[in-house]
């Protein structure tokens, strides 16, 4: 009796461990490198035909003049985060709730700033890359 419940509780623990592995969160990132040519930095992703979630995180330096740390959303929606010359900026945030609204997020530098920095993304379990940036979720774009 005691050898099957060792056995069944072997099992469990090795199925269990199993169901944990399978719903990991993913993670990637990309780097921003303005002087050295890249244009912008973007993260996305999406469940299927629908929305996914995801966390972002940006830390940018400016190496520029003072300017602004742009984010721009997938529906064209912006914010100018403003950063002096010689100094760095990071932040997190939540995204992906909506399909074609916060699925992608675009980081430039804007009014002189000249940055160089990283944004990466804390994805949900099943999320997949937007086509656009596939096989990656995010990705760097330069000229």
């Amino acid at each position: 009796m005691r050898r099957w419940l060792a056995v069944g509780v072997g099992l469990a623990a090795l199925l269990g461990s199993w169901t944990v592995a399978a719903a990991r969160q993913n993670t990637d990132f990309a780097l921003l490198n303005m002087p050295g040519g890249d244009t912008s930095v973007q993260c996305g992703a999406r469940r299927g035909s629908q929305a996914g979630s995801f966390v972002y995180y940006v830390t940018m330096a400016n190496l520029g003049a003072a300017g602004s740390i742009r984010v721009t959303y997938a529906d064209g929606d912006l914010v100018d985060y403003p950063i002096a010359a010689g100094t760095s900026f990071s932040f997190v945030q939540a995204a992906g709730g909506t399909k074609n609204v916060d699925d992608l997020i675009t980081v430039t530098g804007t009014g002189g700033a000249v940055l160089v920095g990283s944004m990466s993304a804390l994805l949900d379990p099943g999320v997949q890359p937007l086509p656009t940036l596939a096989p990656n979720f995010c990705t760097t774009s330069s000229p």
